[in-house]
């Protein structure tokens, strides 16, 4: 689900997670340092990668590949 939601707010990758931080940083509800810029989201991990290509089936899982950077598994 957690791609479907994002595609419905308009989030399809990590530097549209840039751009929400660094709005609310331009209006002062979070705050960076000198180093901290919006490219530091450019060439984040692959939402597909992420989101969906752990839930399907095993079979599925081989014939996907990304030349993107994998999100960490992640253990609730």
């Amino acid at each position: 689900m957690t791609q479907t939601v994002f595609e419905e707010w308009g989030i399809h990758s990590c530097k549209d997670f840039g751009d929400i931080v660094f709005n609310m940083v331009e209006i002062e509800l979070l705050a960076k340092t000198e180093r901290d810029t919006r490219e530091d989201f450019a060439d984040g991990y692959d939402f597909d990668e992420a989101f969906r290509r752990p839930f399907l089936p095993s079979d599925q899982q081989t014939h996907r590949r990304s030349t993107t950077v994998s999100a960490p598994d992640i253990k609730l």
